[in-house]
């Protein structure tokens, strides 16, 4: 065994003493808090993944279209095509017809 695992196991040890010197209920709230931070760092580094890869995909998704839109852009585009395919267009007043 090496010097950093028996320094390990010596610790866990004493943490194990200390653990079973509590009372019932102090016990209890150890293994809750234990528990819940447990969790809150898993969450933490499944949500760090999770924004790598969004990052990683709008990163690929934005190469391979070229420059992002703007919503004025995108509106103007659609009024466009609108336009083109002879339908009328929000300005135009239902009255002419």
């Amino acid at each position: 065994m090496t010097e950093r695992e028996q320094t390990q196991q010596d610790a866990y040890r004493q943490a194990r003493a200390a653990f079973d010197e509590l009372k019932l209920e102090d016990r209890a709230l150890f293994l809750i808090e234990a528990a819940a931070a447990t969790i809150g760092r898993g969450l933490e580094q499944a949500g760090l993944a999770l924004a790598g890869l969004l990052d990683a995909l709008c990163q690929t998704g934005s190469r391979e279209a070229g420059e992002a839109e703007t919503p004025g852009q995108t509106a103007r585009r659609r009024a466009s095509r609108t336009t083109a395919k002879g339908k009328k267009t929000s300005g135009e007043d239902d009255r002419a017809n």
